[in-house]
């Protein structure tokens, strides 16, 4: 720092003056972040331990606690009958929904319909297990190294881009809707 205790620019800042010829120093930003991450060693044990807990957990176990974190929903309605609720079931063949255990979504004004458990869900329309996605969100936000993760995961690095990149939008279009607007119009 300075005398007056500004920060001094720093080589980078030095650098990229140099290579851009005369520059105004007011126009020329280098991000510094102030904010430090405390030990995440402490904490991330107790993560590995739980999610490796989680995972090991059957089927329909699994799905009782992705209802209870709000990854799966609690209620659904019909798809026919918008304003009919459906209630949460057991299908008897636990072969036909393998990974929630036989959890269903059961339709009194639709008896033959049969609604998956993870509609509606990041879960749907997936071409992998719930679990893997879920391995696939905790190794995303612990920024784990991508060709760790398809190796772990045993999951194609096209998907696991095209995944970080949807976290990624999710978390944009979240921050973009919920934080008021920083500075004023224009």
């Amino acid at each position: 720092t300075s005398e007056d205790g500004r920060a001094l620019p720093d080589s980078r800042e030095i650098s990229f003056n140099k290579l851009q010829g005369k520059t105004y120093p007011s126009l020329v930003v280098v991000a510094r972040p102030h904010l430090r991450v405390l030990d995440l060693s402490v904490d991330r044990p107790k993560l590995d331990a739980k999610v490796k807990s989680v995972l090991m957990h059957a089927p329909t176990k699994f799905t009782e606690w992705l209802i209870q974190q709000g990854l799966v929903r609690s209620e659904q309605k019909c798809s026919v009958h918008s304003t009919t609720q459906l209630k949460l079931g057991m299908y008897s063949d636990v072969s036909k929904f393998p990974y929630s255990g036989g959890y269903v979504w059961i339709s009194e004004c639709c008896p033959q319909r049969f609604v998956s458990v993870f509609s509606g869900s990041l879960f749907e329309g997936s071409p992998h297990p719930p679990m893997v996605i879920l391995k696939l969100l905790y190794h995303w936000s612990c920024q784990t190294n991508i060709q760790n993760v398809t190796q772990w995961v045993k999951v194609d690095n096209l998907y696991v881009k095209g995944m970080y990149t949807w976290l990624r939008s999710v978390c944009t279009v979240a921050l973009q809707t919920h934080i008021r607007q920083l500075g004023g119009p224009g």
